[in-house]
């Protein structure tokens, strides 16, 4: 059962409306088509692990909160893209959809994705997003 429905995020609707606004030789146009097609990736990741998960028959009862955001002590905001509840375990996904060869770095603490041309990009720790996101 999905207690919380995923929904398209603010940022996102606002890059749509935005990239279909702006001319092409807009300095930002690039940019912001960027930061879409990832967002659209990233959502196009979620939604394929969704329906992962609801191909499932789980014999007992279970849960799916999707997009849940709280708010720590300080006022910053955590988003967590699943929570998955059952009466067995707590489990939390945070979904990354992301394309080539990837390897972790441990002792610098980095997501390095190599991709067919054999650009190498190093991204944010994955784990470190987790910590920050801990209640």
């Amino acid at each position: 059962m999905i207690l919380l429905e995923r929904q398209t995020s603010e940022t996102q609707k606002m890059l749509e409306a935005l990239v279909q606004r702006l001319p092409i030789s807009h300095s930002k146009y690039t940019l912001s088509c960027e930061h879409l097609r990832r967002l659209q990736a990233g959502c196009a990741g979620e939604q394929f692990v969704d329906a992962k998960w609801l191909e499932l028959d789980l014999p007992f009862p279970h849960y799916f909160l999707h997009d849940f955001q709280t708010m720590n002590d300080f006022g910053s905001i955590h988003q967590t893209d699943t929570i998955f509840l059952c009466p067995h375990l707590l489990l939390i996904l945070e979904i990354k959809n992301i394309t080539g060869k990837l390897s972790y770095d441990a002792p610098f603490a980095q997501l390095i994705r190599t991709i067919a041309d054999d650009t190498v990009e190093g991204m944010t720790d994955p784990f470190l997003q987790l910590k920050r996101s801990e209640l």
